[in-house]
């Protein structure tokens, strides 16, 4: 098994998480919330510490099924971890297995929280929480189409790139065809006036 490729694949998904918490940090300032600093400087120690595992490069990057399935189960562990400690540090959730619980299940998507009232979280704390469910989401939505489908000869995430360019083409035919309407409405408005 190659530890140096799981160390290094470990390294850059802190790195992404460092750069996600980006987003609850700038939620939290556009609400004038304190607690936004608490992901800035989480997400700052992610980054340095992926920066600081991935400074030694692989020298052959294969990726075989073993070190592939750790790679993906230690990911899984590490984004938790580190996902966890924002919701402790800004005393929302003050049991850290509370948070970890809280992050585990957004980010595998199973719907369970410990929280009774999810709208009593601050802007920046429900917009990392929401976050981690989206991404469980994508990844569900990319990994886990594929076996669901055996008649499918691609894999998951061709599925999942075959969906995205679905979704932004409809998505991009309903906004012209919004701005169409909206062109015409104004002219219509301006002949009756």
């Amino acid at each position: 098994m190659k530890y140096s490729t799981i160390g290094y694949i470990l390294g850059q998904v802190l790195k992404f998480e460092g750069i996600f918490m980006l987003l609850p940090f700038l939620t939290g300032m556009i609400y004038h919330e304190n607690e936004a600093y608490s992901y800035l400087i989480i997400g700052i120690i992610c980054f340095v510490l992926g920066c600081l595992i991935t400074l030694k490069k692989v020298k052959h990057p294969q990726i075989f099924n073993r070190e592939g399935f750790v790679a993906v189960a230690l990911s899984w562990i590490v984004l938790s971890i580190f996902g966890a400690i924002p919701f402790v540090i800004t005393g929302e959730i003050p049991s850290y297995v509370d948070a970890l619980f809280e992050t585990i299940s957004g980010f595998t998507t199973t719907g369970a929280s410990i929280l009774s009232n999810v709208e009593a979280l601050t802007h920046t704390s429900l917009m990392w929480r929401s976050f981690t469910h989206w991404v469980g989401g994508m990844v569900f939505g990319r990994d886990g189409v594929s076996p669901c489908c055996p008649g499918w000869s691609c894999r998951g995430s061709e599925i999942f790139n075959k969906l995205v360019k679905y979704v932004v083409r409809a998505t991009s035919k309903i906004l012209v065809n919004f701005v169409r309407w909206c062109m015409r409405l104004c002219n219509y408005w301006s002949i009756c006036e």
